[in-house]
């Protein structure tokens, strides 16, 4: 944001960018307003508490953690996988509710060849490292041996690099190993807000998956999260600007660095 404050004009880029591949999306699936909005009370329980949020840059709203969260209380025993940790807050939120957590981030010489400062590399699993229940893997997502863990997801978080391509890899290699016939997989920054689809991501989605499976496809209300599911949802064809039609309340709390309290 301070970078688009500094040089307004390349809003212009970001948004010819977009439109450029929901041009894409329009013509090869007649989705050309985003993915059909599914209310958020079908999925995220109406009184849940977030253990942690840090309120900084590349992590995901309040409502993306309840979404996580309240779809892993629907498994007994919830096996949990992510791709992208960045911080960690994801995983320690889920570890309140799902039995088993697995996340997998790049390697931090991976993180460093890729000309990515020292800091940077440090603040993966920040809050999440040494936590139980938590498995911190590294490699490259678009070669990981999945199949070497032994075992299937419940909720599955794809959540590492969002271009196109990556986001088609990531997607297909996920069903192909990870996931059981009820697994729920869940996309995040499917929308850069909660009105406002990121298509090149909607693109590499669509592409992966075939096209009868597409109808589980939705774009939950509220969130930045596109998520497959097979049962039964009601949903909407998107329409913005979104008249609201659900609002939340929030209590936050202050904690203090783990160095002084502990989270």
């Amino acid at each position: 944001m301070a970078i688009l404050l500094r040089r307004p004009t390349w809003m212009n880029i970001i948004l010819d960018h977009n439109l450029s591949w929901q041009e894409k999306v329009k013509q090869e699936y007649n989705f050309g307003n985003g993915l059909p909005i599914a209310r958020s009370s079908q999925f995220i329980e109406t009184d849940i508490e977030i253990p942690l949020m840090a309120f900084l840059g590349g992590s995901s709203m309040p409502t993306d953690f309840a979404l996580l969260m309240s779809l892993c209380k629907r498994f007994e025993d919830c096996k949990y996988f992510e791709i992208g940790t960045w911080r960690g807050e994801s995983a320690v939120n889920v570890a309140s509710v799902a039995k088993e957590i697995y996340t997998l981030n790049l390697s931090e010489k991976e993180i460093l060849d890729l000309g990515f400062p020292r800091a940077y590399a440090d603040l993966h699993g920040f809050f999440s490292k040494g936590k139980d229940g938590i498995t911190h893997l590294t490699g490259n997502s678009r070669t990981f041996d999945y199949d070497a863990l032994g075992k299937k997801f419940d909720v599955v978080f794809i959540d590492g690099d969002h271009r196109y391509e990556s986001v088609k890899i990531d997607t297909e290699r996920v069903f192909k190993h990870l996931t059981h016939p009820n697994t729920i997989v869940v996309w995040h920054d499917y929308a850069s807000t909660p009105e406002e689809p990121r298509f090149e991501v909607m693109k590499g989605i669509l592409d992966a998956l075939p096209k009868e499976e597409h109808a589980n496809l939705y774009h939950v209300e509220h969130t930045l999260c596109a998520i497959y599911y097979k049962g039964k949802v009601s949903k909407e064809t998107p329409a913005p600007p979104a008249v609201p039609k659900s609002a939340f309340s929030l209590r936050l709390k202050n904690r203090q660095h783990p160095d002084e309290n502990g989270y």
